[in-house]
């Protein structure tokens, strides 16, 4: 009984959406580390053929019969929205009191809203702040904002499921928890990029001194088809307007913060090591290759959703 009360929580389930299927990672702690369990449910045949405005209810009963199978009622879950239903800006303010650069934000937010601030749920964080010297300090802040209608839709289909919805997170955060400090002996205190190529985008993500400073999302993938390990190698060398977005990436970041970029942590479909290497010979910088839970049995070039997945699983652990 005793053992029971102070049993820790299990935390919460990372769920990453991908086009047919959703991605479920599972961690569980143990005295020695954690046991880590990843899970694949591909969406039944009549989801796929309607598309993607499939009824609220289909959703409902192919997540029930997850939480049924797996055991799940009452579970947290910790998801992310595509990248392409979430807003993500960068911005720098000057100095100020956080009260004010709360109200700045929200002027902000209106205007790239077109003042339609109303229909959207937003979040921001401070991700560098400068100490002023003459009129150089800044503040810099990244927003993520959503349509406030679709973030209540996923908060009643999850409880409508049985699962307990405990935060919709953004992409770029939850890699930064799974691939962080695949860079041997970084720790997270050099500039990096973590590069998440996808089926349908691909992530970047610049971290600094462990924090998010930088986050883009580009409509650039590799088209992996039936056979991936054949569409891996036929098409190893990148889209070059890919490689050109990196390369921008990095020098915005070292422009703006005058630190240069010290390597890249490589997931999804660039995992390949043809791709690895084509990185690294056309951007001139240290490539590696990013596994969450490094030590576990893992596929060999694990799909995009999985690091996210992984990510989002530990939400509270690695904040």
């Amino acid at each position: 009984m005793w053992k029971r009360f102070f049993a820790p929580e299990p935390l919460p389930l990372g769920l990453a959406w991908e086009e047919d299927g959703l991605r479920i990672v599972e961690i569980g702690s143990r005295r020695q580390g954690y046991r880590v369990k990843a899970l694949y449910f591909p969406f039944p045949e009549a989801l796929v053929e309607t598309g993607c405005e499939i009824t609220h209810r289909m959703m409902v009963e192919f997540l029930k019969k997850i939480v049924a199978e797996n055991r799940w009622h009452k579970r947290t879950v910790v998801t992310a929205l595509p990248p392409d239903q979430v807003m993500i800006r960068n911005l720098k303010f000057p100095p100020m009191p956080r009260e004010d650069l709360h109200q700045a934000v929200a002027w902000e937010v209106r205007q790239l809203l077109n003042g339609e601030l109303s229909a959207y749920t937003y979040d921001y964080m401070v991700t560098d702040e400068q100490p002023p010297s003459g009129e150089s300090g800044e503040v810099h802040v990244m927003i993520a904002a959503m349509e406030r209608e679709k973030v209540m839709a996923y908060y009643h289909l999850f409880c409508q499921a049985g699962f307990q919805l405990q935060a919709i997170d953004v992409i770029p955060l939850a890699l930064k928890r799974a691939l962080l400090g695949d860079i041997q002996g970084s720790g997270g205190e050099m500039p990096v990029v973590l590069l998440n190529l996808g089926n349908r985008f691909s992530q970047l993500a610049v971290i600094d001194q462990g924090q998010l400073t930088l986050a883009r999302s580009l409509p650039c993938v590799l088209e992996f088809g039936q056979d991936r390990d054949l569409a891996v190698r036929k098409q190893s060398c990148l889209p070059s307007k890919l490689v050109q977005e990196i390369r921008k990436t990095m020098d915005f970041f070292q422009a703006e913060h005058r630190r240069p970029v010290t390597g890249i942590i490589a997931s999804g479909a660039a995992l390949s090591p043809l791709i690895l290497q084509k990185l690294k010979l056309d951007l001139g910088i240290q490539v590696v290759p990013g596994l969450p839970g490094n030590g576990l049995p893992l596929d060999r070039y694990p799909e995009p959703s999985y690091a996210v997945a992984m990510g989002l699983a530990l939400k509270g652990v690695r904040d």
